[in-house]
């Protein structure tokens, strides 16, 4: 029989083990007469020849001691003698990193070219050997690493030590930095660090996973606790659990606080900024670069920074750029290719709203760049589709910034104030080098009434997903499979898939099952963004969790965030939405079974077309989710269609601790055939801190349905709490018209369908619906 893979074409003893595989590589072993194409998760054999091709790079784990890398058209071979593990390269580049902990008295790790050895006991070493010159080049990064030349003596060979042939020299930083540095065609890959040495792993599938991890980020990451089965593939890998196809080729939500303490851009003044200095404004603007008007202040008025004593302003009028435009920026140094999470917390003030004409439509901007691309914005907010409580202050911009006396000076009295929101966002830079973040704000339609921002708390923060696309990478998946599946397996990870600035992701499964297998991921489950997509063939949940408990999005972001980029005229409602469908799925995007799951937030639509033709939530058997902000939010510009419930509770519960169940803000468009809301068999919707659904900025909710459809044995409720009255009753319920909106524009008839199955609990003073702005509407038609 013929062996189907490398992994069943021998049955001894393995040295080695697969832990990355980005493009392509083949093994030759002796008893196979042909070479096997190489995958992820392979064993390595005694005297197996690993060949990678151009654009390639393979890592093994060689006795859970240390970590090979073989480069792009390279070959070595993998072989053990008494006391010594001996890579033979007979032509390419490896790096090889070494756990010395983990070494025995005397072992050591040689790597053999034709003219030469260069041994390693705990250490990072590069070796290069390039046949048509017969030369060798070993760079020792650190600890401790020999040499030895055409037989002669064997030297010590020290960190910052270079050798080519038999001249051994002191080599340059960038030197011995770019020996060790990682690069595909794609991406870049940073340079290792002492302190990896020191903090490798508890089990032999835990060492691969960080160290292959860190090898590739530079960061040492929490642990994904997997069995020795169930390896962690990144998106660049080759085939694994019916994984086919080509290797790669070639604004965010206003949120409440995060969930828990000491995190940036959630009110940690003093907490960590990542790559930005000064990001809580304790020493004033140092570390930043303004342009126009702005500066940094203790207070505002009334209003104090969001967290520690520092804060910085931005705004239009005196001192502004042509007396409209006003930037605060920061460089840092970026990677190109790397997924970046951008945090902040921003107040806006505008003295535009809320009397002015709809011609008068100040907005201000977060945006990033690297060093040779045009920014892109990762979020904006206008002054006509923002939500704004009224403060009658009136204080003057040229004086705030030195006698923190407050904002604004030329319009009317009150002007507009959000309050401070704490935003998380997305960027991908394009090329390494120096970046830059940049916040912005510009007046429109005028030059006289003024808006500004106040902004705290600003970090930016490496995330590295387990599956990364972006600048054209394409993963095609033709199993139905899911990409990633667990069982009984605790798993921790900052994003599952994550797709941005044009990449593409096909699966013929879903995303996720998890099975009795609690899951912790700070980050988004999937995060589509910048261009990217995925798409999948399933009708199957795109994720599935049966039992365990669950945590998503502690540090800001939604289960499922999904931005585009592109926008058009929607021609039932004449609104500009967002015209990319970052996600096809034909599917709910999560259902559970008898699982607890707590999350910042569960869905996020910014600026995009989602259809669904399933329940964006599906919770069964038990099932608690606990929202801490809106729980399905269209943030700006989105436009979301369902065939049916949005959100379907079957003998469940669903909490949202702050915000509404559902939000939509800044122009964007719901339309469901069906009820809204289905609750069947005891189901159960509490709405702590919210209304049940909130409307702002223009935005328009077509229900062809019920608002709550009750429906299986009974016993269903819906909680709503909130201090959002008074209200004016419409069709049955307490609406809160705020900020011009029209009960015209509120349409109400069949809120509940079978009453008799459930009860409506609606606190003193709350707001069902909340509707806020003259163009935003709300039709629910009960059919």
């Amino acid at each position: 029989m013929t062996p189907h893979s490398a992994s069943e074409a021998q049955t001894s003893e393995a040295v080695g083990v697969v832990t990355t595989l980005d493009g392509r590589a083949t093994v030759a072993r002796p008893a196979v007469s042909v070479p096997l194409a190489l995958k992820f998760k392979d064993d390595v054999f005694v005297r197996d020849r690993i060949s990678t091709q151009e654009n390639s790079l393979v890592r093994v784990l060689m006795g859970g001691k240390a970590i090979l890398t073989v480069r792009e058209l390279s070959q070595v071979t993998i072989s053990e003698e008494p006391g010594r593990a001996v890579v033979t390269l007979p032509s390419g580049k490896v790096v090889l990193a070494v756990a010395k902990q983990r070494m025995r008295p005397g072992e050591s790790i040689e790597i053999r070219t034709p003219n030469a050895v260069a041994a390693v006991r705990g250490s990072i070493l590069a070796v290069t050997y390039d046949a048509a010159q017969n030369l060798t080049t070993a760079i020792c990064h650190s600890g401790d690493c020999t040499y030895q030349f055409q037989g002669g003596p064997t030297n010590p060979l020290p960190p910052g030590q270079g050798a080519k042939n038999n001249v051994v020299a002191a080599v340059s930083d960038a030197e011995r930095e770019a020996a060790v540095r990682v690069d595909t065609s794609r991406h870049a890959v940073n340079e290792p660090d002492q302190a990896f040495q020191t903090s490798l792993l508890q089990s032999e599938t835990g060492k691969a996973t960080q160290v292959a991890t860190f090898v590739s980020t530079g960061i040492v990451p929490t642990l994904l606790n997997q069995s020795p089965t169930q390896g962690v593939q990144t998106p660049n890998q080759a085939p694994v659990n019916g994984l086919t196809g080509d290797p790669p080729s070639g604004g965010n939500p206003l949120t409440g606080p995060p969930a828990g303490g000491g995190t940036p851009g959630g009110g940690n003044g003093s907490g960590n900024f990542g790559q930005i200095s000064n990001g809580g404004f304790e020493s004033g603007l140092t570390g930043w670069t303004l342009s126009g008007a702005g500066g940094a202040l203790a207070s505002l008025g009334p209003t104090g920074p969001r967290s520690g004593d520092g804060m910085a302003i931005i705004h239009t009028g005196l001192g502004a750029v042509n007396g409209t435009t006003s930037t605060l920026s920061q460089a840092l140094e970026v990677i190109g290719g790397k997924l970046y999470i951008v945090k902040a917390s921003v107040n806006f003030y505008s003295n535009e709203h809320p009397f002015q004409p709809s011609n008068f439509n100040d907005f201000w901007t977060i945006g990033a760049r690297s060093s040779e691309d045009a920014a892109t914005t990762l979020l904006k907010q206008e002054t006509r589709n923002d939500v704004f409580t009224f403060q009658n202050t009136t204080v003057n911009t040229s004086t705030a910034p030195a006698s923190g006396g407050g904002f604004t000076a030329n319009g009317p009295s009150p002007y507009g104030v959000t309050g401070f929101r704490d935003l998380t966002l997305q960027w991908t830079p394009k090329t390494s080098g120096t970046g830059e973040v940049i916040f912005s704000i510009s007046d429109v339609g005028d030059s006289t009434v003024d808006s500004a921002i106040l902004i705290d708390d600003v970090a930016v923060l490496e995330d590295p997903p387990l599956y990364f696309l972006r600048g054209g990478d394409v993963l095609t998946r033709t199993a139905r499979e899911p990409l990633l599946s667990l069982t009984g397996t605790p798993s921790s990870f900052d994003t599952l898939l994550a797709v941005g600035a044009g990449g593409r992701a096909t699966l013929a499964g879903p995303l996720l099952r998890a099975v009795d297998s609690n899951l912790t991921v700070p980050f988004s489950l999937l995060s589509l963004f910048q261009g990217g997509t995925l798409t999948t063939t399933s009708t199957e949940p795109l994720a599935f969790l049966s039992g365990g408990t669950h945590s998503f999005g502690s540090l800001g972001l939604a289960m499922f965030d999904l931005s585009g980029v592109g926008t058009t005229t929607d021609a039932d409602t004449g609104l500009t939405v967002g015209s990319d469908r970052p996600l096809q799925h034909a599917g709910p995007l999560l259902e559970t079974s008898n699982a607890t799951v707590t999350t910042h937030q569960a869905v996020r639509v910014d600026t995009a077309l989602l259809e669904a033709t399933a329940p964006l939530l599906a919770l069964r058997d038990g099932s608690r989710l606990t929202s801490r902000t809106d729980a399905v939010a269209l943030s700006y510009q989105a436009k979301v269609t369902s065939l049916g419930s949005m959100m379907k509770l079957d003998r469940s519960a669903m909490t949202v601790a702050n915000g509404a169940a559902l939000s939509l803000a800044g122009g964007s468009v719901v339309r469901v055939t069906g009820d809204l809301f289905s609750l069947t068999n005891g189901g159960s919707l509490s709405v702590l801190n919210g209304p049940l659904v909130s409307l702002s900025g223009g935005s328009l909710l077509h229900v062809d349905g019920a608002l709550i459809g009750f429906g299986g044995t009974g016993g269903n409720m819906v909680s709503v709490a909130n201090n959002l009255c008074p209200c004016t009753t419409i069709g049955g319920l307490p609406v809160s018209l705020t900020n011009g909106a029209l009960a015209s524009n509120v349409s109400i008839a069949g809120a509940i369908k079978n009453a008799s199955l459930g009860s409506l609990n609606v606190a003193p003073n709350s707001a069902v619906i909340r509707v806020d702005g003259a163009g935003t509407k709300v039709t629910i038609n009960g059919l």
